[in-house]
């Protein structure tokens, strides 16, 4: 190599010696010391070999002249750096900049590209610009880095390259508010490492100088102490911003998401941080939601909702009250989660509440469609929560926000499969699979792999797409994430029933039971009582006790949330059930009442197959004696309530025990005058005791009749 190099100048054998034995046959080493001996020409011979590959690089830039500076001024810019920006900062005349240039790039120092102006130049290695730039003193370094940020912020230049030059020029605050903007701009790219990284430098910066600010009062002592003060009302901002972009990259129930969110809401002290307080709030709420924490939930939704109070139009509100939803949707409390479900869609405006998806780490709109149609779905109302989830799909594809389109790609799989319309599952599947994999999103990378295993068994190919199923469920347990928990499960049980594995699908179910119970998490507790009594009848159809008690308890658990779309698919199981056993009637009385309100439609076939059972059910002898027996005993507790009422009054609890028992009597005819009696002596009764009633019995049969006539 160094008789290549040196073939128009001959070296002595010694030299030539010398030079292997000191570089060790590095290539760059054995590059720089021939060029360096070769412009001192043969004097000093094998004594002037450098003995390291610094002092090599660094004789040869003494030797450059006037183009040394030049070389320098470079080499604050970076490895690469355009003509225009160099002229810009080395403030010397174009003659001689040219020719320093050209010299540069005769000692092989510079690659160039294209011509001046538009001219781009590239160290022909990182150590010699390292050379270059370790030959400046701190105080030119920082004026060229100076020069070079106030250069770059008129011309579109990357916020990181001008913050990285801000940093070293030892212009903090500046430093800080452009990696900021770098961090956020990485995050709307969805580039969420580069995000951690800048936003993690502007963080870092931010409490450095906030550890030298001046006592709260004290006079500060020189003007770098005093923009402290900047750097740290930029803190909850900026804490925001890293949390939002760890809910990408860690998920929402991770620790380091949380402590962000903690730490932006411990900075938010002034009023003029309301915004990031506001969205700290709602990534802790997030993250409690993600970790399967009600109490915290509840706790948080509510100072949300309290903060808010005094802009009750605003978006933020929105968000409040789908926080406040969601938590009563997860609780079960689905009466409660609809009024807020539906105070949030009220309040969205897709136009003005676009960016929003960047402060709270996902687009309003979109889960609150979700969670409405789950919670409508759940009470019944089938068409308005199909159509509201067709509507987040709209809404999802005009979105560029990573963790919006998989949000709203996992929540359109789990109201399918919720649902139970395959064919639908396996599209969103798919759609769920291309996003994950387009996108580093941990927790949702999990559902991805857990739902394109059920996609896989549900395909044919059991095994394979069992053991998807899981690993995923497996790598949600490592996130603690219980984020629909009991959807998986359920899913889960089934398949693994379906492999010949009943006893390892009831130990899901009966985790994901547990799992409820501890958390409180019953949004899908009835479907589980009612999946696990499924379970337990194929293990044991000859002995079905153990599978009618999880079949009514799924019954009642469904009655007491209102969640008449769970009821009447836990009494289908049951009313199955007892047919198949020789007790028409018990299926009769369990059946009729789940199947009030609603009328046969394609998107819910159990509405279907459940009149089908029940008009085969009337044309027994049995259940015709038993409804005749049940009219009578309604007749006689109508009658009786109607002369507690003229005894007692409305109020009195033994008139409201009597209509109670002839409701409950009523044999499923919702049009027969004793039960709208016994409904119209329930409302009275709460109208005189001035309570609105939780259960809807109050002119429950009006409500009915009404919901069949639609």
């Amino acid at each position: 190599m160094v008789s290549e190099i040196a073939a128009r100048q001959a070296l002595t054998h010694d030299v030539v010696q010398g030079v292997t034995e000191r570089t060790g046959g590095v290539p760059l080493f054995v590059e720089e010391v021939t060029r360096l001996l070769l412009e001192r020409g043969a004097e000093g011979g094998g004594q002037a070999i450098p003995l390291t590959l610094q002092q090599s690089l660094a004789a040869r830039l003494d030797r450059l002249g006037e183009a040394r500076e030049i070389a320098q001024i470079g080499a604050a810019l970076g490895r690469d750096f355009t003509h225009a920006l160099l002229r810009a900062v080395a403030e010397v005349a174009d003659p001689v900049l040219q020719s320093a240039l050209e010299r540069l790039a005769d000692a092989d120092l510079l690659f160039v590209e294209g011509a001046p102006p538009e001219a781009a130049y590239r160290f022909k290695h990182a150590l010699i610009q390292e050379a270059a730039y370790e030959s400046l003193l701190k105080s030119r370094r920082q004026t060229l880095h100076r020069r070079a940020a106030e250069a770059l912020l008129g011309g579109g230049a990357e916020p990181e390259a001008i913050a990285h030059h801000f940093t070293e020029a030892g212009l903090e605050d500046l430093a800080i508010e452009w990696w900021g903007k770098a961090g956020d701009q990485a995050l709307r790219r969805s580039a969420f490492q580069e995000a951690i990284a800048h936003l993690g430098k502007a963080i870092a910066m931010a409490d450095r100088v906030d550890q030298r600010r001046p006592p709260l009062g004290a006079p500060a002592q020189n003007e770098e102490i005093a923009g402290a003060a900047t750097g740290r009302d930029r803190r909850p901002r900026l804490h925001v911003a890293y949390g939002n972009t760890l809910i990408a990259a860690r998920g929402f129930g991770a620790p380091e998401t949380t402590e962000a969110f903690a730490k932006a809401r411990a900075s938010s002290t002034n009023e003029g941080d309301a915004p990031e307080r506001l969205a700290a709030d709602f990534g802790l709420w997030a993250g409690s939601y993600t970790r399967g924490e009600l109490p915290q939930m509840r706790a948080q939704a509510a100072a949300f909702l309290a903060d808010v109070k005094e802009r009750p139009d605003s978006p933020e509100a929105g968000v409040a009250h789908r926080a406040q939803g969601i938590t009563h949707w997860f609780a079960g409390e689905f009466l409660e989660a609809r009024s807020h479900l539906e105070r949030a869609l009220a309040l969205f405006e897709p136009d003005r509440d676009d960016d929003l998806g960047y402060r709270f780490g996902m687009d309003p709109g979109v889960p609150a469609m979700a969670y409405l149609g789950f919670t409508l779905w759940s009470l019944g109302e089938i068409d308005r929560a199909i159509a509201l989830v067709e509507r987040m799909r709209e809404r999802v594809a005009g979105l560029t926000h990573a963790n919006t389109l998989a949000l709203g790609a996992v929540h359109a799989v789990v109201f399918e499969l919720m649902r139970r319309d395959r064919s639908r599952v396996r599209t969103d599947v798919s759609n769920l699979v291309r996003i994950v994999r387009g996108h580093d999103l941990r927790l949702f990378r999990a559902f991805g792999v857990f739902f394109e295993g059920w996609a896989m068994a549900d395909a044919g190919a059991l095994a394979e797409g069992l053991e998807g199923m899981r690993r995923g469920a497996e790598t949600l347990r490592e996130q603690k994430a219980l984020v629909f928990d009991a959807r998986v499960k359920i899913a889960l049980a089934e398949a693994e029933a379906q492999a010949g594995d009943p006893e390892r699908a009831l130990a899901v179910l009966d985790e994901a039971l547990a799992t409820a119970e501890r958390a409180g998490y019953r949004a899908f507790e009835a479907d589980l009582r009612r999946a696990r009594g499924e379970i337990l009848l194929k293990r044991d159809p000859a002995n079905p006790a153990s599978a009618e008690e999880a079949f009514q308890t799924a019954v009642n658990v469904a009655q007491q949330q209102g969640a008449r779309s769970f009821a009447l698919r836990a009494a289908l199981a049951l009313a199955t059930l007892y047919r198949s056993t020789g007790r028409p009637a018990d299926a009769h009385a369990v059946l009729a009442p789940a199947l009030e309100g609603f009328s046969p439609m394609p998107e819910m076939p159990e509405i279907a197959e459940a009149q089908a059972l029940l008009a085969a059910l009337q044309d027994i002898d049995e259940v015709r004696a038993d409804l005749a027996q049940r009219r009578r005993m309604t007749q006689l507790q109508a009658d009786y309530g109607a002369a507690l009422i003229s005894a007692r009054g409305y109020g009195a609890p033994e008139t409201t025990e009597t209509c109670a028992r002839a409701r409950e009597s009523a044999p499923g005819d919702r049009d027969a005058p004793e039960r709208l009696a016994a409904d119209y002596g329930l409302w009275a009764g709460s109208y005189t005791r001035g309570e609105l009633p939780r259960d809807e019995n109050a002119c429950g049969g009006l409500r009915t009749r009404r919901r069949g006539e639609t």
